[in-house]
């Protein structure tokens, strides 16, 4: 009787002491995010994830990497990478990740984070390994400017050619000739009147034209007597 009345205070402490190990060991680090999507606008420039782990109690760690979606890095957001260590009666533990504010005007982009890496205590279970980070763009859409329409070049008007003022002669006219008076008329015989100097006929001249004229005259009458008379 004795030995049954301190087995069964000795089993209960046991059971007692044990449970505490028994749970912690029972779900050896269990790790996730608080959220599965997180959306963060641009302009905030971080976003804040948060991982927990179950309320085991011994030291662990996990590890996070960012994954490009279709927001890319470095142009949209920063690529990371690093490890979460828990120790004591931590549960949870935050980073950070930076977000670019750019002034392109564009839709609404996507990463994502993925836990790994898992350590402490053997077997590592994941509940949310992977989180979204949704980005709001805040950049106003550009206002479409109207095409102006091209002023049409003027074409030059043409210089018209200016007529030249005719600059008056300075010869002087030459006077009209003013006409002589006529000759008078010369009368009488106009061999008889020229004289030697005037360019007439001389009296030389004028007596061998008549002698020619006498000769002529009679070979024609001795010819024409010859033809017709004998």
């Amino acid at each position: 009787m004795m030995r049954r009345r301190w087995i069964l205070p000795v089993l209960a402490a046991a059971v007692v002491f044990a449970l505490p190990i028994l749970s912690a060991t029972a779900g050896c680090h269990a790790f996730s995010f608080t959220e599965t999507t997180y959306t963060v606008n641009e302009q905030a420039e971080s976003v804040t994830l948060t991982v927990e782990r179950d309320n085991n109690v011994a030291d662990s760690s996990v590890k996070f990497h960012t994954v490009d979606g279709t927001a890319k890095a470095p142009q949209d957001y920063s690529q990371d990478s690093g490890t979460l260590e828990y120790t004591g009666q931590d549960l949870q533990k935050q980073f950070q990740i930076n977000i670019v504010d750019d002034a392109s005007d564009e839709q609404n982009e996507v990463f994502t984070v993925d836990l790994d890496g898992g350590s402490g205590c053997g077997a590592v279970n994941f509940q949310y390994d992977t989180a979204t980070v949704r980005i709001l763009d805040n950049d106003e859409k550009p206002i479409a400017q109207p095409t102006p329409t091209p002023t049409p070049t003027p074409k030059p008007t043409p210089t018209k050619t200016s007529t030249p003022t005719p600059k008056p002669s300075t010869a002087s006219a030459s006077p009209s000739p003013t006409p002589s008076s006529p000759s008078p008329t010369a009368t009488g015989s106009p061999i008889a009147a020229a004289g030697p100097g005037d360019g007439g006929l001389s009296g030389g001249a004028l007596a061998g034209i008549v002698a020619a004229t006498v000769a002529l005259g009679g070979v024609a009458a001795f010819w024409v007597r010859r033809r017709f008379l004998i």
